[in-house]
């Protein structure tokens, strides 16, 4: 099997030290295995979605978005003929012969290998043959159970966001391309910048959220606006930025937006004014 158009690298230079996973995000728990590492190597499709037929599972991160997180990022694409790869030749054919790595981090439940048939104690026992350091990271815990990426995507949909936040060890990136939209945000004072964002993302449950958005080199503060807007009748949900202070063309850009709070859900108001009124609120809870 040729995996050389399949696999890669997004920087340069030998690989020392390399963790293995999907990384569906990067959450505390990848940290505690990703700190023992200079490169993580993650598979794109998700597993699952390629061996149980079903729909693109909504990425905590995109590959983008995780490559900004962990720049030494490695990406393999996951095909159904690398799943009929058996558990050695996995090893043999794509880590030894392509990353060549002397120490390999894996976490407490990963397996690899057709049907899953690779464990650590496999991994273990190849490794040694090879003269390559493996290591298996511990569950890392809160709240009396495993962080992991499931954990996380349920909390963000159920709308418990503060709690997300706290397994994920990070703000919640949301990037897109920046569309026109109705351009009802400027009518009311309150310019915003209307997110085209992949239909692979995972997005949180509707409401407003406080955030920071890098603009021209500057960090600023923001609210973000998710939902259909029932003020206006609106019927899709949508994914809305407005920087405070700023209103300069943003149209075509790519934007990257960091959630860090909850200020409230989505509500219908009974007039523009009404709107206007509580998004002013919401700007004065950024300066809290």
């Amino acid at each position: 099997m040729n995996v050389h158009d399949d696999l890669h690298f997004y920087f340069e230079g030998p690989v020392n030290s390399v963790g293995l996973g999907v990384f569906d995000g990067l959450h505390r728990g990848h940290r505690a295995l990703s700190k023992h590492c200079d490169a993580i190597l993650t598979f794109y499709p998700h597993p699952k979605s390629v061996l149980n037929k079903q729909a693109e599972r909504n990425y905590l991160t995109t590959l983008d978005e995780l490559q900004s997180l962990f720049p030494h990022l490695i990406t393999l694409k996951f095909t159904t003929e690398l799943s009929q790869l058996s558990a050695r030749e996995f090893l043999n054919t794509i880590i030894l012969e392509q990353i060549k790595p002397k120490r390999i981090v894996v976490g407490y439940d990963y397996h690899f290998g057709y049907k899953r048939e690779g464990d650590f104690a496999f991994l273990k026992t190849w490794a040694t043959q090879h003269n390559i350091d493996a290591i298996c990271i511990a569950p890392f815990e809160i709240g009396g159970s495993p962080v992991k990426s499931g954990r996380i995507r349920g909390l963000l949909l159920d709308g418990h966001f503060d709690d997300a936040i706290h397994l994920l060890g990070h703000p919640y990136v949301i990037s897109g391309d920046v569309i026109k939209g109705e351009g009802r945000g400027k009518t009311l004072g309150f310019p915003t910048a209307n997110l085209h964002v992949s239909a692979l993302k995972l997005i949180p449950s509707k409401g407003v959220y406080g955030g920071r958005v890098s603009i021209q080199g500057h960090e600023r503060l923001c609210i973000v606006y998710i939902g259909n807007k029932p003020t206006f009748g609106g019927q899709e949900r949508g994914v809305e930025v407005h920087i405070p202070g700023f209103s300069d063309n943003l149209y075509d850009q790519h934007v990257s937006v960091s959630l860090t709070q909850f200020i409230r859900g989505e509500q219908h108001f009974d007039s523009s004014e009404a709107l206007v009124s509580q998004i002013k609120k919401d700007i004065k809870v950024l300066d809290a």
